[in-house]
């Protein structure tokens, strides 16, 4: 078994963006309640996450939920794949996996909320759509992202954190 700790160099709130490094690192995106949201990896942690503040990245459709941003300095690319992919397990619930986001966490209305009759994307064996309620990509919990289960997700993400190792000099 391995053991990976993170511990984060910084802490920033969307008005301290200034105290963030032009360095290599990974990240992780809080709400106002403290519930881990989104996780990244990136060559130059200012850039990339002033972007996501700004809602200029793939994390648009949610950026209005990031509250503070947990750094951690990791000039070693590998590295950072596996710090990313360790937490990304590790939190479950972040958007990277499944798009999945407990809105009771998130204490903000979205359209996904408002509307009862909006349903999981995923299509059933029988052909029927799933009733589930949905995350924020559209998707129940159960069929996380682009229908497949929380089992296969996982399957996948172990797989790929066991030939980043593998790659390890």
């Amino acid at each position: 078994m391995i053991d990976i700790r993170v511990d984060f160099d910084l802490t920033v709130k969307r008005n301290e963006l200034s105290k963030i490094p032009k360095k290599p690192g990974i990240y992780v995106f809080y709400t106002e309640s403290n519930v881990p949201i989104y996780v990244g990896q990136t060559d130059n942690l200012n850039r990339r996450i002033k972007a996501h503040f700004k809602g200029f990245t793939n994390t648009s459709r949610f950026c209005d939920y990031f509250h503070s941003c947990s750094i951690k300095i990791v000039e070693d690319k590998v590295h950072r794949a596996i710090y990313e992919l360790y937490l990304i397990l590790t939190y479950g619930d972040v958007v990277n996996i499944r798009g999945a986001v407990r809105r009771s966490d998130l204490h903000k209305s979205s359209e996904v909320t408002k509307s009862e009759s909006y349903k999981c994307l995923h299509v059933l064996k029988n052909g029927e759509q799933c009733s589930n309620r949905p995350t924020l990509n559209g998707y129940c919990y159960l069929h996380g992202g682009e229908g497949k289960s929380r089992r296969e997700i996982l399957d996948e993400a172990i797989k790929s954190i066991e030939n980043l190792i593998n790659q390890c000099p």
